[in-house]
């Protein structure tokens, strides 16, 4: 899916904009004072643009697991860490707040070089690496439909010290409207990470996100302005992008359990938290939208015994 570049110049006129802001309202979080602070995400992509104006001082460490360049080369060469990043903390266009998390840091795991390519064992580095770094949130815009055991035990790793693993579903959709196509890509096939697909501006699932048992939540991912690198921007389209949407959702929500109820939570408990803020798109299977999108207007009143989640009871494979 080929970008849509932008120069600076005219950005500023481009009606597109970030829509995803009027759909999930995460901006209603913001005047509640949860911008993402103190909170770190992950990115195991293709490195960032750290001089790109809506990325200054975005980055807490960084570490480059592809097979070409130095391991302290975590610019992005490609663009596609670099949009992805935007999406998740990048700062203004236009003198909007832009990125869902805008005060949260980045940790980033470069796995992928220039031409989008990453190996397995790079991909396996980069989440562990994260891990290792006290990453509150991993975003894995990425994805292969080769089955890697070190890949899952990796995932599993970080979910059982508390760290949700958000992955895109994949583009590997066949357009069917009804979700009976099944379409694996992993690390999002993994039963514990939680699997983003992509809709429009009108609420509709596009025609290449992927469905299957697996996917648990949707976001916006066509038409979205972002950041491209070399201070240019970019609509693009995709799951890559849907993804952040919801990683930086979960930033703003620990962020939030922790300020009302003074402790980490588990990830099955952020995992519910925001299935609470969470919008049926009606008439839509569930293995094509999961349980939704994330509409933070939604009113949630929330207590310790409401959010005490197990992976039973929130039934995240079934869907149900």
């Amino acid at each position: 899916m080929i970008p849509k570049i932008l120069s600076s110049s005219n950005v500023e006129n481009n009606e597109t904009m970030n829509y995803a802001l009027n759909v999930m309202r995460f901006n209603l979080l913001w005047k509640q004072g949860y911008t993402g602070e103190g909170i770190k995400i992950g990115v195991v992509d293709s490195g960032i643009d750290y001089n790109h104006p809506m990325l200054i001082d975005k980055v807490e460490c960084g570490y480059n697991f592809s097979s070409v360049g130095a391991v302290d080369d975590i610019f992005d060469y490609n663009y596609h860490g670099t949009s992805v990043s935007a999406l998740l903390c990048g700062d203004y266009i236009d003198y909007r707040r832009y990125g869902v998390a805008p005060n949260a840091k980045l940790i980033v795991a470069k796995s992928m070089d220039a031409t989008g390519y990453g190996t397995i064992s790079a991909i396996v580095d980069g989440i562990n690496y994260c891990v290792q770094q006290g990453a509150d949130i991993i975003n894995c815009s990425i994805g292969t439909t080769y089955y890697s055991l070190d890949m899952e035990n990796a995932v599993r790793n970080a979910v059982d010290k508390g760290i949700a693993v958000v992955v895109a579903s994949g583009n590997d959709g066949h357009n069917d409207t009804d979700g009976s196509v099944r379409e694996i890509s992993y690390p999002a096939s993994h039963d514990v990470s939680i699997c983003v697909g992509a809709m429009d501006r009108n609420y509709a699932i596009t025609d290449f996100s992927n469905s299957s048992e697996f996917v648990d939540f949707v976001a916006p991912g066509k038409g979205i302005l972002t950041a491209y690198p070399n201070n240019k921007y970019a609509i693009v389209e995709g799951t890559s992008f849907s993804c952040p949407l919801v990683a930086g959702s979960l930033a703003l929500l620990k962020q939030k359990f922790i300020a009302e109820f003074k402790r980490i939570p588990s990830e099955s408990e952020l995992y519910g938290m925001l299935m609470k803020y969470t919008r049926e798109i009606q008439g839509v299977s569930k293995s094509m939208q999961g349980h939704g999108y994330p509409d933070f207007s939604i009113s949630r009143n929330f207590s310790k015994e409401n959010l005490t989640f197990t992976m039973d009871n929130i039934l995240r494979t079934l869907k149900i």
